[in-house]
């Protein structure tokens, strides 16, 4: 089976025969929660498919920056984690300065004459959003410029 599991802004894309032995082995390594997002079936030769298809988001070996392009992919296969007893997780919005764009319909050719810089600027500012390494300033400004307001905010996790 292939399991897509998230660490804060990252995704961990791997493949095992025992997914719930291979997840509790992650999590006893990680200092951190690691969220289940999706179990499909697959095999190996599916893993590398996938490590493939996403390796534009490849951070280091199996982990990938997680892109709207990967939580679309997610989304869109049968999920099997249910079956296996991992709960249910909030759906993730990653990059908040990408789905607002793409609400308004606007091209990044359209988005970037808006506010005022070329294409490959604004482009470079969405890839930055993603990886969590844009100024709230820039965002507060973009949001602005689209219209829109931006709220910061730290919510606390009910167990």
């Amino acid at each position: 089976m292939i399991y897509f599991i998230k660490l804060n802004d990252f995704v961990k894309i791997g493949f095992s025969d025992d997914v719930s032995k291979r997840i509790t082995q992650l999590q006893t390594s990680s200092p951190y929660d690691l969220d289940v997002l999706c179990i499909i079936e697959g095999d190996y030769d599916k893993e590398k498919e996938l490590h493939e298809l996403f390796k534009q988001y490849s951070a280091r070996g199996e982990w990938f920056y997680l892109s709207e392009e990967i939580l679309e992919y997610i989304k869109s296969c049968k999920d099997l984690k249910w079956s296996l007893g991992f709960e249910k997780q909030e759906d993730v919005v990653l990059n908040p300065l990408k789905k607002l764009r793409l609400s308004l319909n606007m091209s990044m050719e359209e988005a970037a004459q808006k506010i005022g810089v070329t294409k490959q600027s604004y482009q470079a500012s969405e890839l930055r959003c993603l990886q969590g390494k844009i100024t709230i300033g820039t965002l507060a400004k973009y949001a602005k410029a689209f219209g829109a307001n931006l709220e910061y905010r730290i919510v606390q996790k009910v167990n």
